[in-house]
């Protein structure tokens, strides 16, 4: 049985400016939003969605925060939902260490977006970098 937790925003939020995340408003959405940039990739940035404060709070376990990367404003990548367990902040923190290896440093060869993390669907232990922009840019490439 898990065992969910109430954190506050004021929790939260320190711990993810110290890891240059800044919270932002985007038009629409309730939840609170932080976001922090991938220095070595223009226009690519790590974004995390919680419902912890604010007018979308839910109870203690149905809430999860969300991390995703994004690429000029779309959605490119994202992760397993963050829980609010005791180890909160440790996996949500690990989530970002994740979405920020997952993005190549080198872009997609083809149309010059980025190219992200993915997993065969027959072997889920075979991994290759696949073009952002997919199904419109099929370009892989084998993971050095």
């Amino acid at each position: 049985m898990t065992n969910y937790v109430q954190w506050t925003r004021e929790e939260i939020e320190p711990t993810l400016r110290l890891a240059d995340f800044v919270l932002v408003e985007i038009p629409g959405v309730k939840e609170l939003v932080f976001e922090r940039p991938i220095n070595h990739m223009p226009n690519v940035s790590i974004r995390i969605y919680t419902s912890i404060c604010g007018d979308a709070v839910r109870g203690v376990g149905q809430d999860a925060a969300r991390v995703n990367l994004i690429y000029k404003g779309k959605h490119i990548w994202k992760s397993k939902r963050v829980h609010r367990t005791k180890n909160f902040l440790v996996n949500l923190i690990k989530r970002c260490r994740d979405a920020y290896t997952s993005v190549c440093l080198e872009p997609c060869a083809k149309c010059g977006k980025p190219m992200v993390l993915r997993y065969n669907k027959k072997d889920s232990s075979k991994r290759f970098w696949g073009c952002s922009a997919f199904p419109e840019c099929k370009y892989t490439a084998n993971i050095k």
